[in-house]
């Protein structure tokens, strides 16, 4: 998620690439992305919360515990954050934080990676419009930005994998209500053409089930098949990097002596 958002940042010139920097785990990793992207990248992420004042979390929710501990003593109540990890509320990141650092909830959805997302921002206690508004901006650069309350944050991502929400959010005039005709549609844009240039591959769609059992081609064809494919080609793309990456890791180990 890090690298789709700096890299349609860079595309829509909503940031140059020396306002930029990326944090990464491994020195090979540093290196692959400063090549290709350009920007800044370092391995400590005390030294990158030094440098910026917009900090932007896309660690998966089990290492944002860590993540936040290697970075506390370096935050300031003059820093933003803004955190993509699903189901971690700004409460927690504020326990981390010194007092009034304003924090910024987002659920953004895989189409990102060809600016094509929906993305969902919720403040947190002590975030305000003008915090919003920086948040909009960076995210615009890859879709389009509403804003919710972040109650509603795990009911948007359950409609954002098909599962509607139930309850007052579904209610005629309810704020999910309200937004669910925009979240459907920007769930279906995105030109065929446009996405199989930037993430390869066949727009024909392929027969598989869904996750809620339906025929899946069915689903497709109600949705649009620009959406559903540059979702699969997506995850499809992440996976074969994953499994280079182990390759590599795997050849890079010494050998075993029996």
């Amino acid at each position: 998620m890090g690298e789709a958002l700096v890299s349609g940042l860079i595309r829509s010139g909503g940031r140059t690439r020396d306002e930029l920097m990326l944090t990464c785990r491994r020195e090979e990793r540093a290196r692959e992305l400063a090549e290709q992207l350009g920007v800044a990248t370092t391995l400590s992420n005390p030294e990158a919360v030094r440098w910026a004042s917009t900090l932007v979390l896309t660690v998966k929710p089990q290492d944002m515990e860590a993540l936040l501990g290697q970075i506390g003593d370096a935050l300031t109540d003059g820093h933003l954050v803004i955190t993509f990890a699903a189901g971690i509320r700004t409460s927690f990141i504020e326990r981390f934080a010194p007092p009034g650092t304003p924090v910024v909830r987002v659920m953004s959805n895989v189409a990102v990676l060809v600016d094509e997302a929906m993305s969902v921002i919720s403040p947190g206690a002590h975030a305000e419009d003008k915090h919003l508004a920086v948040a909009e901006e960076l995210l615009t650069s890859v879709g389009r930005v509403i804003r919710l309350p972040e109650k509603h944050q795990d009911a948007v991502t359950a409609y954002d994998h098909g599962h509607p929400p139930s309850g007052a959010g579904r209610r005629p005039g309810g704020l999910l209500e309200r937004h669910r005709r925009g979240m459907s549609a920007q769930r279906r844009a995105g030109p065929g053409p446009r996405t199989r240039r930037t993430l390869g591959g066949s727009s024909k769609p392929r027969r598989r089930r869904g996750l809620r059992g339906g025929d899946q081609a069915s689903e497709e064809r109600h949705m649009g098949r620009g959406d559903r494919n540059k979702v699969r080609w997506a995850h499809d793309r992440e996976r074969k990097k994953k499994e280079r990456e182990a390759r590599k890791k795997k050849d890079r180990a010494p050998a075993k002596k029996g």
